[in-house]
């Protein structure tokens, strides 16, 4: 190879001789270019040959001499313009695209290959790729504009694989609408030989056009088909475009496992990123070769860019594994591998979340000797503000805050002034506050949030009592005038107030208002269950308050909307209210709420202990006073014991208010909780080094359950007639039996 390397730097000092290039033709003279695209960086450098390509491409820059050129010559210098960087000049590139239409043009007449003009068109994407300027140009072309309206004359007799190149350029220059598309669709189930390369080019170019949608659906059997045949490369590309399509199959996890430690860096953080993005569910399986393989990646000199991307799945699936980053981001920031700009600041947030403190604070120090803050927009000047209330950086801390003192107070949205409210010191809270005063004289939605976020995070008699009288504004404004959207807001940031008398009377007026049926469905759901929450802070309740809550109930419409954590905020608060006090017809309502609401959260939920045990503990607990059906109560543990979770405290309270309710509860689940909860304690007693031992408390729970359970129903069943229970405990069983 030394040889070899020598030969070409004589050559080409050789060739680079006046006497010797004028006598080069045209054609010879592409040929060139296409030779020195070949030649690795080092040779390139000492023999000056990207110089040398610049020379060549002005000697095409008239029509004269473009006129010398064929297809296959003109593709020489696009693909060395494009593969080593060297723009050609506008007029250059002009006269390319005015000579490649001469020469495509009539179709029927052309004497070149359509397999060579597609190379071409391929060409050119390549071209508008790296050189995002002449893009329009490129795509406006009349060349361009021909292979778009006559594709179908050019695609005849043509091979995949120069159709799948075809198809990305096409795709670059967004020139596939639905005509070219139904085109290009029609081509493609012509074709009988389908390789996996060309398969993979066509569905990654194609994942976002909605126009080639139903490409998936042609080619779907056969890419599952031939999963264990994609090369490394092919199934990243085939995963990133079901991905970006949102077609995604849990059937690639295994062979994605499979090609993991084949992968390059570039193709596992698109896949990575593009898994995250898209909120993909990772199963375990994947994680864990992630987790085995990711050591051997970090060994590689990554950039910024890979980095960020690691870490965020390593925040997002196993925070635990985190200082697997620690040792290479130092060595990145060590070596000045990386770019002074927004993803540095991602980069620190993700460090400081997993708790990478070595990493955050040698990132801090770059930012605060290197970087202008003044480049920061107004969303990371508050993540970095909030990240340096961690890690202390006095000479940077002092920098940002006061970049956000002097920065316009409009600049930062509503969110961001909450953030900031709750991570500044005095001074900047002083400072929002002065400035919140000034511009809001009259509350709107965001000043309203904003109010609440200083209230809940700062006390200011002054400002207290200015909030007070701008919501009376609004809670005590003519009727024709009432914004209902804003008075919940307002009543919501009541239940923070330190003034409870006044917010009191603010309250009991607007539940007032508030109880009118035309008044309630101007008001979301969220909006319903924020006034009832701030009636159960103030543990207030009339016959207003509980219409309201029958309402919320009843507002079926938007149950699919609703969040788990929404759900929960609910239940809690149909628990705290005295439905009994008014009727069965609530009650009824809640048991249709409870159940919609569980047909809407499957799996998802039992998954979230110990937000689910809490959800279980409300629905049983109103079963007890309502008509609600016990099987759904049932149910829920019954998937919940499934998932294997350990019980909680919670969830033995949960089993012992289940055992009032025994004359409802079915054998087959009495059993199942019996067995459970023996098992648990059985297991906590002879086998402590699982960590499955709980505290006196708990146990005393296990007896309590297991006796309430038993006794609860006809020992004659025989669910463990032999269970033996310490004296000690026999005061909870007793309390828990019905005939006692």
């Amino acid at each position: 190879m030394r040889n070899i390397g020598i030969n070409r730097f004589e050559y080409m000092k050789h060739v680079k001789e006046d006497s010797v290039y004028r006598k080069f033709s045209p054609q010879s003279k592409c040929l060139l270019t296409c030779m020195i695209t070949k030649f690795n960086k080092d040779l390139r450098q000492m023999t000056g040959s990207n110089e040398f390509i610049v020379k060549i491409f002005r000697d095409f820059s008239d029509k004269k001499s473009m006129l010398q050129l064929n297809l296959e010559s003109i593709n020489m210098l696009l693909v060395s313009s494009y593969k080593l960087k060297i723009p050609l000049t506008h007029k250059e590139l002009s006269l390319i695209l005015e000579r490649i239409h001469t020469i495509i043009t009539p179709v029927s007449d052309s004497i070149f290959s359509n397999e060579l003009t597609l190379s071409v068109l391929h060409s050119l994407g390549n071209f508008a790729r790296i050189f995002p300027k002449y893009h329009d140009l490129v795509r406006d072309s009349p060349p361009l504009q021909e292979i778009k309206e006559n594709f179908e004359l050019y695609s005849k007799d043509i091979r995949l694989r120069d159709l799948s190149l075809a198809i990305y350029a096409l795709e670059r220059l967004k020139l596939v609408n639905e005509n070219l598309a139904r085109v290009l669709i029609s081509t493609i189930k012509k074709i009988q030989a389908l390789d996996n390369t060309s398969l993979a080019t066509i569905l990654y170019s194609s994942c976002k056009n909605h126009n080639m949608r139903s490409i998936f659906n042609i080619l779907n059997d056969h890419v599952l088909e031939n999963l264990g045949k994609f090369t490394t490369r092919e199934i990243c590309n085939v995963s990133c475009a079901y991905l970006k399509a949102k077609l995604w199959r849990d059937d690639f996890f295994p062979y994605l496992s499979k090609h993991l430690p084949l992968m390059n860096i570039q193709e596992l953080c698109n896949v990575i990123h593009l898994l995250i993005n898209m909120k993909v569910s990772v199963p375990s399986q994947f994680k864990n070769a992630y987790i085995f393989h990711l050591p051997t990646f970090c060994r590689y000199s990554l950039d910024l860019i890979d980095y960020l991307t690691i870490a965020q799945s390593l925040y997002k699936w196993m925070p635990q594994n985190g200082t697997l980053l620690d040792e290479g981001i130092c060595k990145m920031i060590s070596c000045g591998r990386y770019k002074l700009d927004s993803k540095f600041l991602y980069l620190i947030h993700y460090c400081k979340e997993l708790r990478l403190s070595n990493s955050v604070y040698k990132l801090l120090n770059v930012v605060d000797s290197g970087f202008d803050l003044n480049l920061l927009n107004s969303r990371e000047t508050v993540i970095l503000y909030s990240i340096l209330r961690t890690y202390e950086l006095p000479s940077l801390h002092h920098k940002i805050e006061s970049l956000i003192i002097n920065r316009p107070f409009l600049n930062f949205s509503s969110f961001n002034l909450q953030i900031l409210i709750s991570v500044g010191t005095d001074k900047v809270v002083s400072d929002i506050i002065q400035k919140f005063v000034t511009m809001y004289p009259k509350p709107t939605i965001d000043a309203v949030d904003i109010a609440t976020s200083i209230i809940k995070g700062s006390y200011s008699e002054s400002f207290q009592n200015f909030v007070l009288l701008w919501f009376k504004s609004v809670i005590f404004a003519p009727s024709s005038s009432k914004k209902f959207n804003l008075i919940a807001k307002c009543l919501y940031a009541l239940s923070y107030m330190r003034n409870v008398n006044s917010a009191l009377i603010m309250l009991c007026r607007s539940f007032s208002i508030l109880n009118e049926k035309e008044y309630l469905d101007v008001l979301s759901f969220f909006d319903l269950v924020k006034l009832l929450s701030v009636s159960k802070n103030f543990n207030y309740m009339d016959q207003h308050v509980v219409h309201i809550a029958e309402h919320a109930v009843n507002s079926t419409k938007e149950y699919e909307n609703i969040d788990i954590d929404t759900f929960l905020e609910m239940l809690k608060i149909v628990s705290f209210l005295d439905f009994a006090s008014f009727g069965k017809e609530p009650a009824q309502n809640i048991g249709k709420f409870i159940h919609a609401m569980l047909t809407i959260f499957p799996d998802e939920l039992i998954k979230r202990e110990p937000t689910f045990t809490d959800i279980v503990f409300h629905i049983v607990f109103l079963s007890l006073n309502y008509s609600i059906d016990v099987s759904l109560s049932e149910n829920l543990i019954t998937r919940w014991i499934e998932f294997n979770h350990l019980p909680s405290h919670l969830f033995y309270q949960t089993l012992s208010i289940m055992a009032l309710l025994s004359d409802k509860l079915s054998v087959t689940f009495l059993n199942l909780a019996l067995n459970y909860v023996s098992k648990v304690n059985s297991i906590s007693v002879c086998d402590a080094n699982k960590n499955y031992s709980i505290n006196s408390a708990d146990t005393r729970s296990v007896h309590s359950t297991l006796g309430a359970l038993v006794s609860g129903h006809d020992m004659g069943l025989g669910v463990y007639p032999n269970t033996l229970l310490p004296i000690g405990y026999s005061v909870d069983i007793l309390l828990s039996m019905d005939n006692v």
